[in-house]
């Protein structure tokens, strides 16, 4: 049986690395047409994938992963490999193979690492995807000119700075968990500063790809999402609560224009604000110089008096 494995579950191998690994392969691709990974046996040999853009899907021995625009995936030696589902035009991702000359482990926790080894996730979300893919491009360069000793001096490179990068994610990630718990709270407080994702990243200091990610592993949504679902539950009580023009219903609630407002409240409520306003009036009555007399029933009046009584 398949089964499809969350980044959160996740294999760590040590990387020693006081020899230097052998360069074997590499390549690019951007996918301009239908393409899954063809059927692949790993004879010996270790593959970093990159993706650039897009998403690629794998089934490795059963187990399948979606590696994502911005991560990057281990393929370990001695298994089966193919694709499993076609991945979209416009997808780019580089890989390059190579064979370990020592040992490489599987561990249980962060703490493993030494002065010559290098600790990297099976799938991980580059936290700081600059020095990784400017020498990920090197060793493609490398590979065209056939640089044999100092390609496989750039792929020791890349492994210690994977483990770095890795390393770099976990305290920011550690710093984070506190800080994940409280961005909806920020979301709800700042609706009207957020036009993009990226708008909370930079109030946050983060990537906004990479927190956008932390957020829908422990929320099991997007950033994006959120954020429109907030707007809409805005709109709603607007909707219900007053009775302004629709076009101000729509820039309370932090939309551009009313177009767009009312195109996302029916995609996502199901009916047009018009609609759901006329549905809710005779519900909700917004009346503060309306107090209706409501009458006392007979055992709260028979209370009432036994009080009083007491209390003279």
């Amino acid at each position: 049986m398949q089964r499809r494995t969350n980044i959160l579950e996740n294999k760590l191998y040590l990387f020693n690395l006081s020899k230097l690994p052998m360069f074997y392969v590499s390549g690019y691709l951007d996918i301009s047409s239908n393409w899954q990974h063809k059927h692949m046996y790993q004879q010996g040999n270790w593959e970093i994938i990159f993706v650039l853009d897009g998403v690629i899907y794998l089934n490795i021995e059963g187990q399948e992963y979606e590696i994502h625009k911005n991560s990057y995936f281990l393929v370990p030696p001695y298994k089966n490999m193919e694709g499993y589902k076609e991945s979209p035009v416009g997808t780019r991702m580089l890989w390059i193979h190579f064979f370990p000359r020592e040992d490489v482990k599987e561990v249980e926790n962060i703490d493993n690492s030494d002065y010559y080894s290098s600790l990297i996730p099976q799938h991980g979300i580059m936290y700081d995807s600059d020095p990784l893919l400017v020498i990920a491009y090197e060793i493609l360069d490398s590979a065209q000119k056939k640089k044999g000793l100092s390609i496989d001096l750039q792929v020791t490179q890349l492994l210690m700075q994977l483990g770095e990068d890795f390393r770099q994610a976990s305290i920011h990630s550690r710093s984070l968990d506190k800080s994940i718990e409280n961005i909806d709270v920020w979301i709800d407080a700042h609706l009207d500063e957020i036009d993009t994702v990226a708008d909370i990243g930079l109030a946050f200091n983060f990537n906004s790809v990479y927190l956008n990610r932390l957020f829908k592993d422990k929320h099991h949504t997007s950033l994006y999402q959120y954020v429109i679902t907030q707007k809409i539950k805005r709109a709603e009580n607007l909707l219900i609560s007053s009775g302004i023009p629709i076009s101000e219903v729509s820039k309370n609630s932090f939309f551009k224009d009313k177009r767009n407002f009312s195109r996302t409240f029916k995609k996502r409520v199901g009916i047009t604000p018009e609609k759901y306003r006329q549905l809710f009036k005779s519900k909700f009555i917004n009346s503060p110089s309306y107090d209706p007399e409501i009458p006392v029933p007979e055992r709260i009046k028979v209370e009432l008096k036994k009080n009083n009584s007491k209390s003279t």
